[in-house]
């Protein structure tokens, strides 16, 4: 290699190197807020006691009209914002904010020596200020600026020190609230023991929601079939019509524990009149009457701008919100889908898929009519020895027991509000061994060629399976003979 060559490789080297030297010099000068720091231990922030602090100021700027509140201490040693005490208080959110801010630590200070500019650090002015006055009248300062490049935590000042610290972002957000935060979360409270609420003390539901054309109106079932069927049936369908419901769909629907949201959204009069919320023109209403009182829930709109993020800008892709009030309460909560199972609720899920199945040990007598006549069986005996006459004809339980299973069962496709007209096909009137229960009857029309329709006591209409109807009218006639 001449000399020329190798002047110009070792040119090239240097210029390589020198402008490596540059590159870093340039990282550590952007660095300078993070790596002149203090290399410390975590570090308090606060230094004092619960009991010597008498108030505590909050003021969020980062909001479009600053919002400002104080947390003041009672006679009783208690924490409580003055302008929202007509609301229930979130208590465990004023320990944990309380507990949380006089906890506060730094994990790196940068020196007052290395800082050009705090507006850098989004300090001057601030996001987010938090006062605390002391009973000896000492005041101490937080000031919270910005999120640091690498997300690690928040920039923060306090009056006592010219230094800027550095806390991490879980810490800043426990302290970093909004005045609605401190109430409470529950929005229908109801007595429960060991958490279980008692399903009876609800005596009447109504649900109206934009899927279902009616009403649902849901009673406590006081006419029991207890003494008649083996199968409890707790509530009844009253509107649009009558019918037994599915003790499981309507537990489903019933509130076991206390109904909470997931945050506040707004509170005041004033706020349940926003377009945004949609309560004039709501996704559901749910009225629950308790001892005669009246609880009613309106769910407003889904919230399409909020979709998946809450108030700290989380995400939950999968999360759906609604707007939800209850009448009385002034506060506009938001409520994910999984906890209001009204809103798409049909009456289809919550009928029983059979009319009831009466307990053959409990009735005295069994009517069919059939092509104009009427034919009965008379039950005698209790469990294995169960008999059953016709006239002078016997059948014990095994020829009985299947036939009776089959007649006994038949499965609903839906309710109606009226009984069609149509062909008297057969009838059903079950009889009682107890004198003071009244019998149930069951009248089976033909509507027309797919369709059956059947009255339970003159009063609750179904259509109901065909070809089953067609099926236990042909075991019928079949076990006559």
């Amino acid at each position: 290699m001449d000399k020329k060559k190798s002047i110009i490789i070792l040119s090239i080297i240097f210029l390589v190197l020198l402008a490596g030297i540059f590159v870093l010099n340039i990282i550590d000068t952007d660095n300078s807020d993070t790596s002149s720091s203090l290399d410390q231990p975590v570090v308090k922030i606060v230094d004092i006691a619960k009991e010597d602090v008498s108030s505590i100021s909050v003021i969020d700027k980062q909001q479009k009209d600053s919002s400002s509140f104080i947390i003041e201490k009672d006679d009783m040693g208690n924490f409580e914002i003055d302008k929202i005490s007509s609301f229930d208080k979130n208590q465990d959110r004023y320990t944990n904010f309380i507990e949380s801010l006089l906890s506060l630590s730094s994990y790196k200070e940068i020196s007052k020596s290395s800082i050009s500019d705090i507006k850098d650090f989004g300090l001057s002015p601030s996001k987010y200020d938090i006062s605390i006055s002391y009973k000896d009248g000492k005041k101490l300062d937080i000031n919270i600026g910005n999120m640091a490049v690498d997300n690690s935590g928040y920039y923060l000042k306090t009056s006592d020190s010219e230094d800027i610290k550095l806390v991490k972002v879980k810490d800043i957000e426990k302290i970093m609230v909004d005045e609605k935060d401190f109430i409470s979360d529950v929005f229908l409270k109801y007595p429960s023991k060991d958490g279980d609420i008692d399903p009876s003390i609800f005596t009447k539901i109504s649900i109206k929601n934009k899927d279902q054309k009616d009403i649902i109106n849901i009673e406590t079932n006081k006419q029991s079939l207890e003494d008649k069927s083996d199968e409890k049936i707790n509530y009844i369908l009253t509107a649009p019509y009558s019918s037994f419901l599915e003790n499981t769909a309507v537990q489903f629907i019933l509130p076991n524990g206390d109904l909470k949201s997931d945050y506040i959204a707004d509170y005041g009069k004033q706020s349940l009149d926003k377009k945004e919320y949609g309560f004039k023109s709501p996704t559901a209403e749910v009225v629950f009457t308790v001892e005669g009182k009246q609880h009613k829930i309106v769910i407003g709109s889904r919230l399409e701008s909020k979709q998946g993020v809450d108030n700290h800008g989380h995400s939950h892709l999968e999360d759906q919100f609604y707007y939800v009030m209850v009448v009385g309460t002034d506060i506009v909560y938001e409520v994910i889908s999984s906890r209001l199972p009204w809103i798409n609720l049909s009456v289809k899920e919550l009928i029983k898929k059979n009319i009831f199945i009466p307990s053959l040990d409990k009735i005295s007598a069994i009517n069919f009519g059939l092509d104009g006549k009427d034919y009965q069986f008379k039950i005698e005996g209790e469990d294995e020895n169960i008999s059953a006459y016709i006239e002078d004809k016997k059948f014990d339980l095994n020829q009985f027991d299947e036939f009776f299973k089959e007649i006994a069962f038949i499965p609903i496709i839906s309710g109606v509000e009226q009984n069609p007209v149509g062909k008297l096909l057969a009838s059903i009137k079950y009889s009682y061994r107890k004198e003071d229960l009244s019998s149930d009857t069951i009248k089976l029309y033909k509507v027309n060629d797919r369709e059956v329709s059947l009255i339970l006591n003159d009063k609750m209409f179904f259509m109901v399976d065909r070809d089953y109807v067609e099926k236990v009218i042909a075991s019928l006639k079949t076990f006559i003979k």
